[in-house]
């Protein structure tokens, strides 16, 4: 009888969704609450409990009577500071740390405070001023850590709400769709479940404005992930593990309500105005996750943000940085898109007239071709093997036929008619209605961006997400892209960021593309690819599902 009586306690401790002994019972023991290195102490004991993703909450209203480590100094020297419902968008502030972007010491909260239902207390600590990651990169802010008031026990299902401002909605894991996710059999070697979910373990806290936002990170809430292009890879990964087969790869559970939580977050930061605009690699992986919580909690709202916010909008990154190639984008002027005289040259070389604002030599690039217009050697058009700036020299890959002089007129070429509906990447591409693009493919950005979008394009066709995305373009410049830099194309190099990530395009590319072609026995089912319709029956519940949308 004792044994029986143990093993019920055990399943009772279980069922209550891991609870901590600091909130033993359903009642902060100790008057505290402990995470991540970060204790709030109340002022009396109030019912607590954990949210699926283990962050907790507390019925309130509550006093909350300190935080350890507690805020210190004043000005740029105030550390270790704390916010209650965090804004975003272009006016948002922060009050964690004094001494970088955006601080603000109004925006953050004193002890102590009277915490009311409806409210998260985001709480952090900040790195000593000498430190530094591995790669010599300061990062201001160490840990945060979030608490969120309720005005009931949510259950143990429970999703934690989003932490910015605005409603306070609660998912539940019960009920998710899991039967949509694919179980695929993973490529060669990869990554252990527990690693992928590791990274998502604490909150993705990013409320941040703009580029200086990935500095402002906390370190560990984004484990080897800060910048954006390794946050992508990280979500991209982590989807196409959710599509890998759970008997090869581990019980996903984890790993899911962790991707729909970040997905939560994600969606509450778009509704409270966040924008990731283009800053090249910083804004990107943001929107996945949001139309897989969407996909697995049956959400319109989630599921149709591609909609409700098209590329147009300026939302997401890679929306805004990709888009197909129009007229109006051939007419304007491209960065790298300059007049003038020639200077001087030899047979392979050419020295150029110092371009006029707002074009700038600086921005020509090895692969930019230039085409003489006028005066000596007219017609002719070399592609530069390399360009210096500074001595405003370009060597060419092949030699002019007829040496230009100075009463040669030169013209950088930019986009042309024959890219008209290219899907292409430009860093403010959308924005500046290609202005701030360049057609070489050694453009800034391109490769860093673009050997991370892999996992991400992928897994959205896995998910039959591609129509949700609402932008074709950025499953088309992916496609491009990973075309152009395989080891057979044009530019062969810096094709995937991820090796596994690689091996699992290379897999299933091409049974995901939505289409019933070659031997494929149904649309992605059957063929030479893995039967997933008749395995999950994936499709017909695909089609049902948008149905209801």
């Amino acid at each position: 009888m004792k044994k029986v009586l143990i093993l019920f306690g055990i399943f009772i401790l279980f069922s209550l969704n891991f609870v901590s002994a600091e909130c033993a019972g359903g009642v902060t023991v100790g008057n505290n609450i402990s995470q991540y290195g970060i204790t709030w102490t109340f002022d009396k004991p109030y019912q607590c409990g954990q949210f699926v993703n283990g962050d907790y909450w507390v019925v309130g209203p509550v006093t909350v009577q300190s935080v350890n480590p507690p805020p210190t100094g004043s000005g740029s020297s105030f550390r270790n500071g704390s916010m209650v419902n965090p804004r975003t968008g272009l006016d948002s502030k922060q009050g964690y740390h004094g001494n970088t972007y955006d601080f603000d010491a109004s925006t953050s909260t004193s002890f102590p405070l009277d915490l009311s239902a409806g409210q998260s207390l985001l709480s952090s600590i900040s790195n000593a001023d000498d430190f530094r990651l591995p790669n010599g990169v300061y990062l201001p802010i160490k840990v945060i850590a979030i608490i969120t008031c309720l005005d009931s026990n949510p259950g143990v299902d429970a999703f934690r709400p989003q932490y910015s401002t605005g409603a306070k909605t609660i998912y539940h894991s019960t009920g998710l769709l899991t039967n949509l996710l694919p179980n695929l059999t993973p490529a060669s070697n990869p990554p252990s479940l527990e690693s992928v979910a590791a990274v998502f373990e604490k909150p993705w806290v990013d409320h941040f404005w703009e580029y200086p936002g990935g500095t402002l990170h906390p370190h560990l809430n984004f484990p080897e992930c800060t910048y954006g292009r390794d946050s992508t890879m990280q979500v991209g990964r982590a989807a196409l593990m959710l599509c890998s087969d759970s008997a090869v790869i581990g019980d996903k559970t984890i790993l899911l309500n962790r991707i729909v939580q970040l997905g939560i977050d994600n969606y509450g930061l778009v509704l409270a105005g966040q924008k990731w605009s283009s800053q090249g690699g910083h804004p990107i992986g943001r929107k996945l996750p949001i139309l897989i919580a969407g996909l697995m909690l049956n959400d319109s709202e989630m599921f149709g943000v591609g909609t409700s916010y098209p590329p147009d909008s300026i939302t997401f990154g890679e929306d805004h940085q990709i888009a197909h190639i129009t007229q109006s984008m051939i007419d304007a002027i491209q960065q790298p898109e300059v007049s003038g005289i020639v200077q001087g040259a030899t047979a392979n070389t050419v020295i150029l007239q110092e371009a006029a604002y707002p074009q700038s030599l600086n921005d020509i690039q090895k692969d930019n071709e230039i085409e003489i217009i006028s005066g000596r050697g007219l017609g002719q058009r070399r592609t530069f093997l390399s360009f210096n700036a500074n001595t405003k020299t370009g060597t060419l890959k092949t030699n002019w036929d007829i040496i230009p002089d100075g009463t040669s007129r030169y013209h950088v070429i930019g986009y042309e008619s024959n890219m008209l509906g290219v899907a292409e990447w430009g860093s403010n591409l959308r924005a500046t209605g290609g202005v701030q693009a360049n057609p070489s493919w050694y453009a800034g950005y391109r490769t860093l961006v673009g050997y991370t979008l892999n996992g991400e394009a992928l897994a959205a066709f896995m998910l039959g997400l591609k129509s949700a995305w609402n932008n074709d373009a950025f499953f088309d410049y992916t496609d491009r892209y990973m075309n152009v830099t395989a080891p057979n194309g044009t530019y062969p190099g810096y094709r995937s960021i991820d090796a596994w990530t690689e091996r699992m395009w290379d897999t299933y590319r091409n049974c995901s593309n939505g289409i019933q072609d070659g031997t494929e026995t149904g649309v992605d089912c059957g063929g030479i690819c893995p039967d997933v319709c008749e395995a999950m029956t994936q499709c017909t519940i695909t089609k049902a599902y948008w149905k209801l949308i």
